[in-house]
């Protein structure tokens, strides 16, 4: 005759016990790993099931930023007006530029932000075309880390 101990059906009844309050502690929370029945689901699983997937390649390409390229524009003399100035930072901004920095006291002129590519060359172009003058002249370079 078999002899069962004490301690082996305390030892059932509580793995029971644990089974049975972690499956109703899921079906609870909105967390599942189980799979139901669409009677059997929960109000925020039904609204997930009904929402449409999400195309992972389109949220990608919405949240891209184009890749962007920087260049200082310096002018030739330190004194240079501050009307040419401003007329080459508002020449850049109407371009769809945008000005990160302004030189005004070793050197005089600004740091630019425009898209990088054949967008660039462009813009840099229609700038030249728009901002050139006899009287005070520039130079434009592409702002690069320097090296020793």
């Amino acid at each position: 005759m078999m002899i069962i101990r004490p301690y082996a059906i305390v030892s059932v009844v509580l793995i029971i016990a644990i089974a049975v309050l972690s499956y109703s502690y899921l079906r609870s929370s909105d967390v599942s790993i189980f799979s139901h029945s669409s009677d059997d689901m929960h109000t925020a699983d039904k609204a997930a099931a009904e929402e449409k997937p999400v195309d992972i390649n389109a949220a990608t390409t919405a949240k891209a930023q184009p890749a962007l390229k920087s260049y200082i524009i310096q002018y030739k003399s330190l004194d240079t007006p501050d009307s040419v100035v401003n007329f080459a930072m508002n020449a850049i901004k109407e371009l769809g530029g945008s000005i990160t920095h302004e030189y005004n006291t070793i050197m005089r002129g600004f740091t630019i932000t425009i898209p990088s590519g054949i967008a660039s060359k462009g813009i840099l172009a229609a700038f030249k075309e728009k901002a050139a003058s006899k009287d005070f002249p520039f130079t434009i370079e592409e702002d690069k880390p320097i090296r020793k």
